[in-house]
């Protein structure tokens, strides 16, 4: 039983991974797009925080709060159902490519455990 549990969670945390890639790239090129289109580059951060602060009107997890939000679902993961916690785990990878991809300053380290614990 064991064993084919850490299968599972191997191959969704790939998953996780190569989709985060993805769409990583994918913003990237929208807004290089959006700035090739002659939108100043000073309004990508700007449009890069109004769509992450829209998605987080839904779904305040994907928010930065420290580890706080980590521990909370590791706390209290049964309580969140998985359709849920796949949403929210949608959420974060597009939040933080578009974050990312519009030049808002952030790392990787911190949404890349919240979205190896979601996965």
């Amino acid at each position: 039983m064991r064993d084919s549990q850490c299968r599972c969670d191997a191959a969704a945390s790939s998953t996780t991974s190569v989709t985060a890639q993805c769409v990583l790239q994918v913003t990237a090129d929208l807004f290089q797009r959006i700035e090739r289109q002659g939108v100043p580059t000073t309004l990508m951060p700007a449009i890069g925080g109004l769509v992450t602060g829209l998605m987080a009107l839904q779904y305040p997890e994907v928010l930065y709060q420290g580890f706080g939000n980590v521990n909370a679902i590791l706390q209290n993961r049964d309580h969140f159902a998985p359709l849920l916690l796949f949403q929210i785990l949608a959420v974060k990878i597009f939040c933080t490519s578009v974050s990312k991809g519009s030049g808002l300053v952030g790392g990787a380290y911190a949404p890349s455990i919240f979205m190896g614990r979601l996965s």
